[in-house]
């Protein structure tokens, strides 16, 4: 349903450009996943807890990546605890996970449109229709040598005819996420 079943063959994030994205945090970042929906299923918890919950699985090296204060109540650091009151660190829920921030995202940056599409399709089932042939693509870097941003050069797109009614839907669900990283 949300696209994460195969994060472990995930390899869409540049690893020259983030180091960290190593298959050790690839493996904990799915696995975050993994339990915190089988916490949902298993303790018959709300539905919203899907988007809204305030807490998440970590382990000693996740909660390193996430710069979340975490000392394990276990002797060893991979493995995964409950871990409550995520929202004071901007976590919890299934849209601050990495796998879905990483599968969201362009190999060198996060990516507005992909972030938004994916809401659409798969949290309110509104599929949008493919681009038009000659939409183009925003180049890979944050900011070209012509000094625009992605949210700039998306900010011109809109206006164009032929993209401004997908875009008027996709761009500020996707903008919302984008105080997270591609990781």
């Amino acid at each position: 349903w949300f696209g994460f079943y195969r994060f472990e063959d995930f390899s869409g994030i540049d690893s020259g450009h983030f180091a960290d994205f190593t298959d050790d945090l690839k493996a904990d970042l799915y696995e975050e996943s993994i339990r915190f929906f089988e916490y949902i299923v298993t303790e018959d918890r709300p539905v919203d807890d899907v988007l809204f919950a305030d807490y998440t699985f970590l382990n000693v090296e996740l909660a390193k990546h996430y710069n979340i204060p975490f000392e394990s109540g276990s002797k060893s650091p991979k493995e995964f605890q409950l871990v409550n009151g995520m929202r004071a660190f901007n976590r919890g829920g299934l849209l601050q996970q990495g796998t879905i921030l990483a599968a969201t995202s362009a190999p060198l940056r996060t990516s507005a449109v992909k972030r938004g599409d994916w809401v659409l399709r798969r949290i309110l089932d509104t599929p949008t229709p493919p681009p038009p042939a000659d939409a183009g693509s925003i180049p890979a870097e944050e900011v070209l040598a012509d000094g625009l941003t992605v949210r700039q050069r998306l900010e011109a797109h809109r206006r164009d005819v032929s993209c401004i009614n997908c875009h008027t839907r996709i761009d500020p669900l996707g903008f919302a996420l984008e105080n997270f990283n591609p990781l």
